[in-house]
């Protein structure tokens, strides 16, 4: 396996730790409003996946990589 590979590969978890330290962050934020109230934690909880699952599946970054992978023209 070459030096660029491993570097990938390390850049890669690197970057999957870094998205769940978000999400931890984020939900954490989330817990907060169940010292206030329990409704208001389960609607923070369902804003922050709203907000999660819109940054995962809908966004402009994910568009472009599967448009670039469906592109016969580009290469290897």
């Amino acid at each position: 396996m070459s030096h660029a590979n491993r570097i990938a590969i390390m850049s890669s978890l690197a970057a999957n730790n870094f998205n769940l330290g978000l999400r931890t962050y984020y939900f954490s934020m989330a817990v907060l409003g169940w010292f206030i109230n329990p409704w208001l934690f389960m609607a923070l909880s369902g804003g922050v996946l709203f907000v999660l699952y819109r940054r995962e599946f809908k966004s402009a970054t994910l568009l472009q990589l599967v448009s670039s992978q469906a592109d016969p023209g580009l290469k290897d």
